[in-house]
């Protein structure tokens, strides 16, 4: 059996309180977006793809030797951001800063260790949190769309920290994709 799985890093609770808020305000100002769920809300480190049984209990065994190499550290919601995408479906989220290079050393970790196993990884990383994706339309209404967003004001999130990643399995449905936690990670 093989199993669509991804590692990121979970909210915690206030700071989904606080995201969830924002998402609110934004669905509320009638953009064309569908909404992420607020219990689907994560930060994306490293998607593997289809895994079978016994690729999935080699990474389990091994993800602790990464996490144990990784202190906890602090991000901070600062930006929303929009992402034009042609052909897939403009985005929605919120960009990250405060400790940016323990975020990049432990995504490159996971990376490397991924591609050791021969789960092909990108070579580009960017860091974010997924509210949405903006209801494909002609150009004219995308960018539209796009400039109402770069035009919202956006306080940035109190910052919080990060102790430990997880590893999800992805199901998709015609309702979309939701997330079942398997695993749980605590840094050192």
């Amino acid at each position: 059996m093989t199993h669509r799985l991804f590692i990121a890093i979970d909210l915690p609770p206030d700071q989904r309180s606080l995201v969830s808020g924002t998402i609110d305000t934004l669905a509320a100002s009638g953009l064309p977006v569908k909404w992420e769920p607020s219990d689907q809300l994560h930060i994306t480190l490293n998607f593997l793809g289809r895994l079978d049984d016994s690729a999935q209990a080699a990474l389990r065994s091994r993800l602790p030797a990464v996490t144990s190499l990784t202190a906890p550290f602090s991000l901070r919601f600062y930006f929303l951001e929009a992402l034009y995408r042609r052909h897939i479906g403009s985005l929605v989220y919120l960009a990250p800063t405060g400790d940016l290079d323990a975020l990049l050393a432990l995504q490159k970790s996971l990376a490397s260790l991924l591609t050791d196993m021969s789960i092909p990884q990108p070579t580009r990383f960017t860091p974010h949190l997924l509210l949405g994706r903006l209801i494909k339309a002609d150009p004219v209404s995308t960018k539209s769309t796009l400039d109402r967003i770069s035009d919202l004001e956006f306080t940035p999130l109190p910052p919080f920290t990060v102790s430990a990643i997880t590893l999800y399995e992805s199901f998709l449905t015609k309702a979309g994709a939701y997330h079942q936690k398997i695993g749980h990670y605590g840094l050192k």
